[in-house]
């Protein structure tokens, strides 16, 4: 968990906003104001980055701008690898 949030925070770009678990497999990751993680998920994919978009997660009124990232089945290395080639996705999103 560490290493991933150690990796966000030197990758995601200004007004990414994520959780700081305690425990568990996952981060709940915010994009920044307008972006859509369903529009973000193919691109960030085709550079062998997966993810969760969290609009499933919702009860109500979908979210679009929310992802889940697990941190439990990669090593540091690849989370930090992850999160550079994620950070550019989102990056490139927002120009």
């Amino acid at each position: 968990c560490l290493a991933l949030l150690d990796s966000m925070e030197r990758h995601m770009p200004d007004g990414t906003r994520w959780t700081r678990p305690d425990g568990g497999m996952f981060v709940w990751a915010e994009l920044p104001s307008g972006q859509s993680a369903e529009v973000l998920f193919p691109r960030a994919m085709e550079q062998r980055v997966a993810f969760v978009p969290g609009s499933a997660f919702f009860a109500h009124e979908p979210r679009q701008e929310f992802m889940r990232l697990n941190f439990s089945n990669r090593p540091p290395e690849l989370l930090e690898e992850g999160m550079r080639r994620l950070g550019a996705v989102i990056a490139a999103q927002l120009q």
